[in-house]
């Protein structure tokens, strides 16, 4: 179990968070929560609030709202910027990756960006390659178990990554 460190939450863990599917949310809920119990630190970006909120209506934004209140937000920075030009550079000069930079978009780069710090932080994810190898490291999968409103069985993987900054620069 990781702790006591800063953990970036994927706008994927913020939209399970507000499922419609009750189970998803809560277990997601009780993973944010063991973490947190860590003594671990949870942080947002810009970019996810944008991701969230955008095409809501003034219920699901309210709603979004509430969640997005309780975590803090890193601000962009020409600095942050930079780094996930470097990133998307970075992913262009690795053959398999570059065929399918296309499938990445400049929202998750910008993400992936925001963990390549001296702080080491940690990016917490469902979308596994959405932040490809060698870039990102696989520090824990947490494996989640939940039910369906329709009463099937369903199954996701967390993952926790850690920047590889060696990676960037060769």
């Amino acid at each position: 179990m990781i702790t006591k460190s800063s953990i970036l939450l994927d706008t994927c863990i913020l939209q399970n968070l507000l499922s419609k599917e009750d189970d998803l949310a809560k277990k997601t809920k009780e993973l944010l929560k063991e973490l947190y119990k860590a003594e671990n630190t949870f942080y947002i970006s810009e970019f996810s609030k944008h991701e969230l909120l955008r095409g809501a209506n003034e219920t699901q934004q309210k709603k979004a709202n509430a969640i997005l209140d309780a975590f803090l937000t890193v601000p962009q920075s020409p600095a942050r910027l930079q780094r996930a030009t470097v990133l998307y550079n970075a992913y262009a000069s690795i053959p398999n990756i570059k065929n399918t930079i296309h499938s990445i978009s400049d929202i998750d780069l910008f993400i992936g960006s925001l963990i390549f710090t001296d702080q080491k932080p940690y990016l917490l994810t469902a979308d596994y390659f959405d932040f490809p190898r060698p870039f990102f490291i696989e520090a824990q999968v947490c494996d989640i178990d939940f039910k369906k409103k329709k009463g099937t069985s369903a199954h996701i993987y967390y993952y926790l990554f850690i920047a590889n900054p060696g990676s960037l620069f060769k």
